[in-house]
């Protein structure tokens, strides 16, 4: 009787590792956590940019301030500090970072029409449910977010599904 063990699918964090070992020659910790780190810093980056396209502010200075603050809770946040300290937790950043970076376009999306936005909406999701499953809460998340911070018709509305349903 055969046991079957880890039957998820998520073949991105498993490319990053080959990646890892292809240009760094071998698996060693520090290479990892340097790695870790590096996706947290885009992961920090996406996060201001939200923030900033998110207009909660009309004033810029306080919405590039309060951007960074975000930021800069999000990098001390004890629980984030553990999963760019825990190697086998890139599946998380990189989980976070499509999904996140997903949310990011769908908000571009709505503010300037642009198709494009929408595609690189659907490839961040998709990478996203690739490194793991969790980022999946984001297809229920966008729709709530373009509904709390834009108004916009249905029909954007409809557009910004797309993407997200073919991904799902």
């Amino acid at each position: 009787k055969k046991m079957y063990v880890g039957l998820d699918y998520r073949p991105i964090p498993i490319l990053s590792f080959w990646f890892e070992r292809f240009f760094f020659g071998s698996l060693k910790p520090g290479t990892s956590h340097l790695m870790n780190t590096f996706i947290f810093g885009i992961l920090l980056i996406t996060i201001y940019s939200f923030v900033v396209v998110s207009k909660f502010y009309e004033d810029e200075k306080k919405l590039r301030l309060t951007a960074f603050i975000t930021a800069i809770i999000f990098l001390v946040h004890p629980n984030h500090v553990s999963v760019v300290a825990n190697i086998k937790s890139r599946d998380e950043l990189l989980a976070f970072l499509g999904a996140f970076g997903s949310l990011y376009f769908s908000l571009q999306f709505v503010d300037t029409k642009k198709i494009l936005h929408l595609l690189f909406s659907f490839i961040s999701i998709m990478l996203g449910m690739l490194a793991k499953e969790s980022a999946i809460t984001f297809v229920a998340l966008i729709p709530v977010t373009i509904f709390f911070f834009r108004k916009t018709s249905m029909k954007n509305y409809a557009w910004l599904m797309i993407p997200l349903v073919i991904a799902t």
